[in-house]
């Protein structure tokens, strides 16, 4: 559809940043000034890599125009309306769909603090990749939008190249509308690649490595990520 790429176009996942991130920045570096001379080893959630690194990968998908959705209070049952121009002018086919509580839904992990039946939106959006490549679709991580949950799972473009959010709603009674550009899922690019996994008792090379990593990890007051990435590579996969 043309337009949507210009105005509410799928980003990097890394361009997205949540409202809270500005705020724990700005906390860390204040909580960094105040205590640089305390010789403490600096712990803050802004230097958490688990967070941060899920939040910067694939891409952001977008609503690309306003949804209401209106619920009327018994877990299941719920409404939705678009502007009059995007349903009668610019999109052919459904706009909001469902999962409903007694079809695909019902075998699904109920959630209580939401509808019964999933809500899906479709999207203009297609996408297309090479072959052996899927996506891991997932919620948005930390994400400010609380209304709704993208549920999780794998998308194969040669299989269905539809990008449509569809997920739990959790307003359960009243009217709310989720606003064009807001971020609703996550999509993470996968390999068809297969790896074995070798469960056993540590060898002294992985005993090693684990002394070797307390003192990566501790050595200065602030985690050194880049240098336990390149020793942790050396230590395991070094030709040398």
């Amino acid at each position: 559809m043309l337009g949507v790429e210009d105005a509410f176009p799928i980003i990097p996942a890394s361009e997205y940043k949540p409202a809270w991130v500005a705020n724990a920045r700005e906390s860390y570096l204040t909580h960094l000034k105040e205590n640089e001379n305390l010789g403490n080893r600096e712990f803050h959630l802004y230097r958490c890599p688990g967070i941060f690194d899920i939040m910067s990968r694939g891409w952001i998908v977008p609503l690309p125009w306003d949804v209401m959705i209106k619920t009327n209070g018994d877990g299941e049952g719920f409404s939705w309306s678009v502007p009059d121009g995007i349903l009668f002018k610019l999109y052919d086919g459904p706009l909001v769909n469902t999962h409903h509580a007694d079809g695909i839904a019902k075998s699904l992990p109920l959630k209580p603090d939401a509808l019964r039946s999933l809500i899906k939106f479709h999207s203009p959006w297609e996408i297309i990749a090479p072959p052996g490549v899927k996506f891991i679709i997932i919620p948005i991580p930390y994400g400010d939008t609380c209304e709704f949950e993208q549920v999780m799972g794998i998308l194969d473009p040669s299989i269905s190249s539809e990008l449509n959010p569809q997920g739990y709603w959790k307003v359960l009674s009243g009217s709310h509308i989720i606003r064009a550009g807001t971020p609703m899922m996550q999509i993470i690019p996968l390999t068809d690649e297969e790896f074995q996994i070798d469960v056993k008792f540590a060898s002294k090379k992985e005993m090693d490595w684990v002394k070797k990593r307390e003192y990566f990890y501790n050595l200065s007051f602030i985690f050194k990520r880049t240098l336990m990435k390149a020793q942790y590579i050396k230590h395991f996969f070094s030709k040398d």
